[in-house]
C-alpha cells in the first residue's frame, strides 16, 4: 500500500480520531485474514488481547513460544485463555528446539 504525504496526513488523522478498540475493528474491516495479534503473555498482553477479542474472536492470535518463559507466564497465559475463552496458535521457536536437541547431545 503506497500512500503520497497527503494521503498519510489524512490517513494519521482518521486514526487519532479512533480509540483503540475502534482501530482494531478499522484495521479487521479493511484487512480481514490479514490482521493478526502476537502475543508473549506479559502483563500488559491482557488488555490487548480483551480489546481485539472483542473486535472479533476470528482474530488470530500468536504465541512464539520460545521455550525460555517462566512457568509464570505459562500459567498467566493458561488464565487469560481461559477467561478470555480463545486458544493461540502456538509457534515454536525453532532455534529453541535445536538448543535443546545440543543440550541433550552434551
Amino acid at each position: 500500500m503506497n500512500l503520497s504525504d497527503k494521503e498519510l496526513s489524512v490517513f494519521d488523522i482518521e486514526m487519532k480520531a479512533l480509540s483503540a478498540q475502534e482501530r482494531i475493528a478499522w484495521s479487521w474491516e479493511r484487512f480481514g485474514a490479514g490482521v493478526v495479534m502476537s502475543t508473549s503473555f506479559g502483563l500488559q498482553s491482557s488488555v490487548m488481547l480483551n480489546l481485539v477479542l472483542q473486535v472479533s474472536k476470528e482474530i488470530p492470535v500468536i504465541f512464539v513460544d520460545t521455550g525460555y518463559l517462566f512457568q509464570e507466564t505459562y500459567q498467566y497465559a493458561q488464565t487469560l485463555q481461559k477467561k478470555l475463552d480463545f486458544h493461540p496458535r502456538i509457534s515454536v521457536s525453532y532455534t529453541h528446539l535445536r538448543a535443546h536437541e545440543t543440550e541433550a547431545d552434551l
